[in-house]
């Protein structure tokens, strides 16, 4: 269940992230990252998100987060 819940999480981020709703792909990513927290795309676009909603220091930090693994 565990994987089909965060499947559906991040379902949501990437529509959101496509259609560029920056607040909600934010959100879904950081939960996804929660349940999933070593995947470098997500850590990737939840950074983008945050950036376009100019909170740089988060978005930085995910960038570096992604950059790690």
């Amino acid at each position: 269940m565990h994987v089909t819940v965060a499947r559906v999480i991040l379902d949501r981020a990437d529509i959101a992230f496509e259609r560029k709703l920056w607040p909600q792909a934010a959100e879904s990513y950081a939960i996804y990252l929660e349940l999933i927290p070593n995947d470098v795309s997500s850590l990737s676009k939840a950074g983008r998100s945050y950036r376009e909603l100019h909170m740089y220091e988060k978005a930085q930090s995910l960038y570096e987060q992604a950059y790690k693994l």
